[in-house]
């Protein structure tokens, strides 16, 4: 099977692109897509992509609303549609299609069309169940409905792992799946409930807003509203809205948050005004409480609403945290409570008791430790990325990292990830209930040894963060 990861979209172009002008009448667009058996047609002048026209948009803009096939393609196009470069890997293509809900995927390069990608391209390669799970959670009318769909997510999970995704493209596609979800809930509160009556926007926080959700994952989230947000003419529906897409999540398998970090509890469904004073609170006095507070809720996306409410969040808090000594001082201390499971003579520490007595905690001793490097390295610098990877990338760009050291602490993140979701995608073929738990005795002596390393990659990359930022070196 080829592995569609290392597979550049080049080599899926399989003929030159099929294009009219936006003035060419739909008929003729009809006809030459029959000629060439393919189920879109790019809308393309003087070299610049206009649009897309697929069979879909002949069916339900043209046959159902009775339109007259001399009419110009530009009628019915969908304009400026989303591309990718002729660079970008499969997964590239199969994550932003999930995110965008759409089949077709143009291929430009400098401006210029060179071609088309589709799902079929990508089912060929068994990488396109994602692809059709997030159009079918689009459809769904009923809660149940997208409840029994997103079972489906966990053969996703296995499904990557056969295509030999890298833990990082796992964790992109499945949190695709996840903020699809969401958006559908919202979307049919919003049926039940009617339209907001003040702007608002969807936050999550924690695994899904950095975009790394695995198998195992729970809610994290949060309403932002509008300034004008009064509580005895607004309260009730933001209420009725939280609580509404909060049990959704709950019933797709998104368990609800243990601390009660959730829309559905009223100190996360505030106004503007509110959630610039909790910033400024959890920056400017940091005791415990509001250090666990600021490793969720700083990491922060929308993925619903209004986008410029939450810009003028983002950019306030990367403002009043860049360089503010105290507060990542703070951070820090707290981040190295996460320590990585390595003895004093590179053996490894096993949890003793309980229901996972002997065995590996591969997401807080393994993964969280990185997260932790890399957000405090972000606030360091106002770096925008939310994802861990992209921190660690941003980091290295900036000087924060160094080359060597930042590009093993990447190497030891996919490593422990990798090892993680092998042992999730195990759990699930034998129908068992996926976790972070992993046994040493069921990896091979060179996991092991690679394993040891990668624990000794973040451990000297703590003590590095504890020099620089608990010193005052911010510089």
């Amino acid at each position: 099977m080829i592995n569609l990861l290392n597979l550049p979209l080049s080599q899926l172009i399989g003929r030159e692109p099929i294009s009219l002008p936006p003035d060419a009448p739909i008929q003729q667009a009809a006809t030459v897509m029959a000629q060439h058996d393919v189920s879109s047609m790019l809308v393309v002048e003087e070299g610049k992509l206009l649009g897309i026209v697929t069979d879909r948009d002949l069916c339900t803009r043209v046959v159902a609303c009775n339109l007259s096939t001399q009419s110009p393609l530009r009628e019915i196009m969908t304009p400026a549609p989303d591309s990718i470069s002729s660079q970008a890997d499969g997964f590239a293509a199969l994550l932003a299609m999930a995110r965008g809900n759409v089949h077709h995927l143009p291929i430009v390069d400098a401006g210029q069309v060179r071609g088309m990608v589709t799902t079929t391209d990508l089912l060929e390669r068994r990488a396109a169940s994602a692809i059709y799970l997030v159009a079918n959670i689009h459809k769904q009318h009923r809660r149940r409905d997208l409840a029994e769909l997103n079972q489906q997510l966990p053969h996703v999970l296995v499904s990557l792992v056969d295509a030999d995704a890298s833990a990082h493209h796992a964790g992109l596609v499945i949190s695709a799946i996840g903020e699809a979800i969401t958006q559908r809930l919202l979307a049919l509160a919003e049926h039940h409930l009617g339209p907001p009556p003040i702007p608002y926007v969807w936050m999550v926080a924690g695994s899904l807003a950095r975009a790394e959700q695995t198998a195992l994952s729970d809610q994290d989230n949060g309403l932002l509203l509008s300034d004008a947000y009064d509580p005895e003419h607004h309260g009730d529906y933001f209420a009725q809205l939280a609580q509404y897409v909060c049990a959704g999540l709950n019933a797709c398998g998104y368990e609800y948050c243990a601390g009660e970090v959730m829309a559905q509890n009223p100190q996360w469904c505030q106004p503007l005004n509110q959630w610039l004073r909790y910033f400024d609170q959890w920056i400017e006095a940091p005791e415990p409480k509001a250090l666990m507070l600021s490793s969720i809720f700083f990491d922060l996306r929308p993925v619903a609403g209004d986008q410029n409410l939450f810009r003028q969040l983002n950019e306030y808090v990367m403002k009043k945290s860049v360089k503010n000594r105290i507060f990542l001082s703070y951070m820090t201390m707290n981040a190295l409570t996460h320590q990585p499971p390595l003895g004093f003579f590179r053996n490894f520490v096993l949890i003793r008791s309980g229901e996972h007595a002997n065995t590996l905690d591969l997401k807080h001793n393994g993964v969280v430790p990185i997260i932790d490097i890399a957000r405090i390295h972000a606030l360091s610098a106002g770096l925008p990325p939310v994802n861990t990877r992209e921190r660690l990338e941003a980091a290295i760009a900036a000087g924060l990292l160094s080359h060597s050291g930042g590009s093993d602490l990447l190497d030891a993140l996919e490593f422990i990830g990798g090892i993680r979701l092998r042992h999730q995608a195990e759990q699930i073929r034998h129908q068992h209930t996926a976790n972070h738990f992993v046994s040493p005795k069921i990896l091979s002596q060179f996991e092991r040894n690679h394993l040891k390393n990668a624990f000794a990659i973040i451990r000297s990359l703590q003590t590095t963060l504890g020099q620089r930022f608990q010193s005052g070196q911010l510089g």
